[in-house]
């Protein structure tokens, strides 16, 4: 039984990127009429997109799946393996975690939900009014024997049935009951 989660890079966030660099290249060729101006600061914002986009990938993409063998997930140590992901999506940097390996694991609720700096100052401060309107994230969070903690994201397809049977062969490959976390 295999149970998989969040969805794998795509060539999506490159074509954005290069739509918007070639843009960034033509106003400029427009504006300045140097055509060697224009390509290099249309390079230039090709790489400053890719960065930017290299720090919103987990929320969007995060793909792990479970099966009999373990957890697999792709594993993006830093940013410029991430940005070498969005260019070439084929590859694959997958890590395996066994269940033998696994200390413990929890559901977090609301990781790194902060209440916006300065919202309804003065008597109209509240911000758990605000923090209700926010998109809660939910991650699997799983400490291993060697003290490193993984989180796999779960947000993109919260299906509770998904979730229980991801839960289940976990209690039952390792032993061990589910800790839920509320962060605020």
């Amino acid at each position: 039984m295999k149970i998989i989660f969040g969805r794998k890079i795509n060539y999506l966030p490159l074509t954005i990127c290069l739509i918007v660099s070639l843009i960034v290249g033509y106003m400029i060729l427009l504006l300045s009429s140097q055509k060697i101006t224009a390509v290099i600061l249309g390079g230039v914002s090709l790489l400053i997109g890719l960065f930017i986009c290299s720090l919103n990938l987990s929320n969007y993409y995060g793909y792990w799946k479970i099966d009999e063998a373990g957890i697999h997930y792709d594993n993006y140590p830093n940013s410029l393996r991430i940005v070498l992901t969005i260019i070439f999506p084929f590859l694959e940097n997958q890590s395996t975690i066994a269940f033998n390996e696994i200390k413990s694991f929890a559901i977090v609720v609301g990781k790194n939900v902060r209440a916006p700096r300065g919202t309804f100052g003065g008597i109209f401060y509240h911000p758990d009014a605000v923090l209700e309107r926010l998109p809660i994230s939910y991650y699997l969070s799983v400490k291993l024997k060697n003290n490193h903690e993984i989180d796999l994201n779960l947000t993109n397809n919260i299906d509770d049935s998904e979730i229980e049977k991801m839960l289940i062969i976990l209690e039952k490959k390792t032993g061990q009951k589910p800790d839920l976390i509320k962060q605020q």
